[in-house]
């Protein structure tokens, strides 16, 4: 680790102990907030301390001429000093607010202006979020989704260009609100797609029925205040419930076994907060944790899947969501949120190709641990899905090609184990080949699981076809300016997939046909 040195004007080396973790489901967690703590502090001047990002700019700004890397390190410190302003704005005065948000404004733009330059420099440059054209769309909509509470729509998409998220995102984007069903609430998660998905909702109107939120934000009081404000019939919890800290999170009692439902969830809420004048951050409620999964009186049954005894804001507004909404209007989530939010209702979501659906029956017939609802499924990926944006794959690509590629094996496999039809397993396969484009751009490496598929199939000749179209590519797959997300730990490293490929073709007996691409 290094860390800039103002005597010296140079980076020093910095030995830190790393601790090992008591619990091995941070080993994960941990290795991959190290991995990109180093790297920035790799190509920061400062960096790992509050207000760094002062430190970056006032040091940056006065250079005439910087390198595509430290031009992305400015543009990123603009960036987070936005955000470090934007959630200290309930503790100020309204005075404070509005020269706050004017603040806000002005170093967006000035991040924007950096990763434009970025751009022209080196349009290859590679972020955590993909190519550096990826990450200044989703700086744009960055600024929409901060400023919204506070700076009227029209004024703020008029700062928004046309033709943003291009390829795959924007296919990714808009088969997720074509998707929703008439009126729905979709919840996402991550940057990428949720700012897309605002971008081609917003900017050009499209599936404006559809209230789109993220999950990340219904931490955030402000951006639940705004959308109380603009659906109040979203929630039960009232908006001030949640101001200065009052139920940040909630304790469960892992020991009591008895049944408690969403409703009454909210309830116990309620009544705390009649009862007492107010919460402190520590004060908790023991709620009791149902392990079985029910369905009674129209009711969703809160089962409770956790890492910790702790429940978080961002989920209690998720079930408040759920309990007020359900039977009402269709609620969905993106297929890249992590299971452990939906807070043990994993059952009751149904994969229809992009999005999870909530079904008011619980699923137990799963295909690697994911629901299928199988005939929205094969209607959207021959009907509805658009399915393109893959001829040069970054990280972003690389995600977006995997998750489409699970949904032509899910509903192969779903052919072959369910309705023994061997023939029409193989031909979905062929078909996800076609749609996909797979031999005529560059691969992802995720088509690995495409090729377990046409093994399993016994279809050798196309399973070592896209093998070879993978393994030619290799150098470009795994190299350092290929996928950064890679590098830091995040993906598969070239020497993990390897290893895969050696032991499929090993256990298939395919590894002599594959030699001489395997050095």
């Amino acid at each position: 680790m290094l860390l800039w040195d103002k005597v010296s004007e140079a980076f020093v080396p910095l030995e830190l102990e790393r601790r090992k973790p008591k619990d091995t489901r941070y080993d994960f967690l941990e290795y991959n907030i190290s991995e990109v703590d180093k790297y920035y502090y790799d190509i920061s001047p400062y960096y790992g301390y509050d207000e760094a990002e002062i430190e970056n700019i006032a040091l940056l700004s006065q250079e005439s001429i910087l390198n595509d890397t430290l031009m992305y390190v400015l543009g990123r410190s603009y960036s987070n000093y936005c955000r470090n302003i934007y959630f200290k704005l309930e503790y100020l005065s309204q005075e404070e607010v509005n020269d706050s948000i004017i603040k806000i404004k002005t170093l967006f733009l000035k991040a924007i202006e950096c990763y434009k330059e970025v751009k022209r420099i080196n349009p290859d440059f590679q972020t955590i979020l993909g190519l550096i054209g990826t990450t200044l769309d989703c700086e744009y909509i960055s600024m929409v989704l901060f400023l919204q509470p506070f700076i009227q729509q029209d004024e703020l998409w008029a700062l928004v260009p046309n033709n943003l998220f291009d390829g795959s995102i924007k296919a990714f984007a808009l088969n997720n609100l074509n998707t929703c069903d008439s009126n729905a609430i979709l919840f996402s998660e991550g940057d990428v797609p949720t700012f897309s998905i605002m971008y081609y909702q917003q900017k050009y109107g499209i599936r404006k029925d559809v209230l789109h939120l993220n999950t990340s934000m219904l931490n955030d009081n402000k951006y639940i205040k705004y959308f109380q404000e603009l659906d109040h019939s979203l929630m039960r919890i009232p908006y001030d419930f949640f101001q200065n800290n009052q139920l940040d999170y909630l304790y469960i009692d892992k020991e009591n076994k008895s049944e408690f439902d969403i409703t009454n969830l909210v309830g116990e809420i309620l009544r705390l907060k009649s009862n007492q004048a107010s919460l402190s951050f520590r004060d908790s409620i023991l709620l009791p944790l149902n392990l079985s999964c029910k369905n009674e009186n129209n009711q969703l049954t809160w089962i409770g899947s956790f890492f910790d005894n702790v429940i978080i804001k961002n989920q209690i507004i998720f079930l408040d969501i759920l309990n007020n909404n359900f039977g009402k209007r269709p609620i969905n989530i993106i297929i890249n949120v992590d299971y452990s939010f939906l807070c043990g209702l994993n059952s009751y979501f149904r994969d229809n190709g992009t999005l999870n659906k909530l079904t008011d029956e619980p699923c137990y017939e799963a295909f690697r641990n994911v629901c299928l609802n199988v005939q929205e499924l094969y209607k959207n990926i021959y009907q509805n899905f658009v399915l393109d944006g893959f001829e040069k794959i970054d990280y972003t690509k690389d995600v977006y090609c995997l998750q489409y590629i699970m949904k032509f094996v899910q509903l192969s496999q779903y052919f072959d184990k369910v309705k023994n039809d061997r023939d029409s397993a193989k031909m979905i396969l062929d078909d996800g080949i076609k749609k996909l484009k797979i031999f005529e751009s560059t691969p992802s490496k995720y088509l690995i699981e495409l090729v377990r598929e046409y093994y399993r199939l016994e279809d050798f000749e196309t399973g070592n076809a896209i093998f070879i179209h993978i393994l030619k590519h290799k150098e470009v797959l795994f190299s350092n300016e290929h996928n950064l997300y890679d590098n830091l730990g995040g993906g598969i490293s070239q020497d993990d997939f390897m290893e895969n490929v050696d032991i499929l073709a090993n256990q298939y007996g395919q590894r002599k046909t594959l030699k001489k691409y395997l050095k």
